[in-house]
């Protein structure tokens, strides 16, 4: 999971400096940019810290012999540390969420609110890809009757691909409804 942070930190950034770059001159344009993009970071970080909580404790109640090893205090640690990402990095996405969009609609930031949506929905379907991929090739396997240690992927797997389809489909209302508003003229 390190490593698909990593990565997607990797995305924001590059995803930021052609943001900057390319962004829409238009007066207004990219004014609340900088709201989105920790937006982003801080509901990158939400994400995990939800999903790995849910996933530590499936594997504890499955007993699947868990990644983070099976000493009650070690998964009550990697549990602690997860809420206090969420707890510090609910209130970050709150504040800059609410800067972000509690406008009237002519005063939002259409093209950074757009490029917010259009990254979320980008990483969102990689994850549902990989991850429900893995989902899916567990259940096959288990209708076979060839699965082994299924519990332990399913533990990571359903947590991460659950939640990923509820920020696709969240993020995909509001970039369909920001798209219907430009091509409508309705702003």
């Amino acid at each position: 999971m390190n490593s698909l942070l990593s990565g997607v930190m990797m995305l924001v950034i590059v995803g930021v400096v052609l943001y900057l770059i390319f962004r829409p001159k238009a007066s207004g344009a990219g004014k609340d940019a900088y709201y989105y993009i920790i937006s982003f970071m801080a509901l990158v970080l939400l994400y995990w810290a939800a999903a790995d909580v849910v996933r530590v404790i499936l594997e504890r109640l499955w007993n699947s012999g868990t990644y983070y090893g099976g000493d009650l205090s070690t998964i009550l640690q990697k549990i602690s540390l997860r809420l206090s990402t969420f707890v510090v990095g609910f209130p970050v996405w709150a504040f800059h969420w609410y800067k972000a969009v509690m406008k009237k609609e002519a005063d939002i930031d259409i093209s950074s609110r757009k490029s917010y949506a259009t990254a979320i929905l980008f990483i969102s379907t990689l994850i549902i890809l990989g991850a429900g991929t893995g989902l899916v090739y567990q259940g096959f396997n288990a209708l076979l009757g060839i699965g082994k240690d299924a519990e332990k992927t399913l533990a990571y797997l359903i947590p991460y691909t659950a939640l990923a389809v509820g920020m696709w489909f969240m993020h995909y209302k509001m970039w369909a409804h920001k798209r219907n508003v430009v091509e409508n003229n309705l702003i």
